[in-house]
């Protein structure tokens, strides 16, 4: 089967813009919605961290007054991102929830607003009157690590898209991961899904 997949930087709004950009695209080059589209979250964690968008625009207009509301925004919108940036685009398409039943530090996810304002800061070395979004960026690209991701999440990552695709006869999809998930070393998720014959069609942001 066809298998679009998104290689995202989780912190990064040009990512997002970027994601929803090519999104836009898939759906121009294919007369039908797709079968499922999966995204690296838990279904409950999602809901929190997506839920924290507001406090995270709080959190950034008391750090960087200098901000626009436009920037904030884009900024806010990253938590859990990768959950939620189809809407509007393919509407109606079944989540498949690739991290379903993690085990997750509670504290961690209760203060994910928190917690990414403090990354952002480590990332951020202009006073935000210029390029903020786009220094921000370059600089979180970066500091991507570049080490391989835990195989053990590409294996849950690869086997629960074959459960589905196989009980569901999927024709095509698309996959919301991190990009070490989407790089063709071996044993990542893409990887697995390239040997099990499936058409991956991968862009990196």
């Amino acid at each position: 089967m066809k298998l679009y997949i998104a290689g995202i930087n989780h912190n990064d709004p040009v990512s997002r813009t970027g994601l929803i950009q090519w999104l836009h695209e898939i759906k121009a080059e294919n007369q039908t919605k797709p079968d499922f589209i999966a995204s690296e979250w838990d279904e409950e964690v999602y809901t929190k961290v997506a839920a924290q968008r507001p406090y995270l625009s709080q959190l950034l207009e008391k750090e960087w007054p200098d901000l626009n509301q436009k920037q904030i925004e884009s900024i806010s919108k990253t938590l859990a991102y990768e959950g939620d940036s189809h809407k509007g685009i393919f509407d109606n398409v079944n989540v498949l929830w690739l991290d379903d039943s993690r085990v997750v530090d509670q504290e961690a996810v209760d203060n994910f607003a928190k917690l990414r304002l403090q990354t952002l800061k480590m990332h951020c070395n202009n006073d935000a009157k210029f390029n903020f979004i786009e220094e921000l960026s370059r600089n979180l690209k970066k500091s991507e690590c570049s080490d391989l991701p835990t195989i053990e999440r590409d294996i849950k990552f690869a086997s629960t898209i074959f459960a589905y695709v196989e009980e569901n006869r999927c024709e095509w999809g698309i996959i919301i991961v991190g990009s070490l998930h989407a790089s063709e070393e071996e044993g990542t998720m893409r990887n697995q899904l390239e040997y099990k014959g499936h058409e991956c069609m991968v862009k990196h942001f």
